[in-house]
């Protein structure tokens, strides 16, 4: 992976969309493959396919982004397991993912699975977010 986008990736914000009830998650999504900019319909295109391959109860909206979200991506905040998640970022063509142990964020590259740790995960949550904003 590029060195830009790893700290970009390694620097993220996490507005949920409703409470999450997990202690460990993965955050994944299909948008912009590859980092390559995708229109807003093939993007949830891509997000809709993700969903019905996750198709699991413990999944929370989650939208992504950088500090003041004039970049983010929709998201899922999903149970499975890191070898899961790792397949489906595969699958999506997608550079990273991201994984809460407890109160810990670590960003781990698809590619090799080279894990980042990033520090308490819930310090990086907003309270407000708007679409519009992008």
């Amino acid at each position: 992976m590029e060195q830009h986008l790893l700290n970009i990736y390694c620097d993220p914000y996490f507005y949920f969309h409703q409470h999450v009830e997990l202690s460990d998650f993965m955050v994944v999504t299909a948008w912009n493959p590859r980092s390559l900019p995708q229109s807003n319909r093939e993007n949830a295109e891509n997000n809709q396919r993700l969903l019905a391959e996750i198709n699991h109860t413990d999944c929370y909206r989650v939208s992504v982004g950088n500090a003041d979200f004039s970049w983010w991506e929709e998201s899922y905040a999903v149970d499975i397991q890191l070898a899961e998640a790792l397949f489906l970022g595969n699958r999506f063509d997608q550079n990273a993912i991201y994984r809460v142990e407890g109160e810990e964020l670590f960003l781990v590259t698809c590619l090799n699975g080279q894990h980042v740790h990033l520090g308490g995960w819930r310090r990086r949550c907003v309270k407000h977010f708007s679409e519009e904003q992008k």
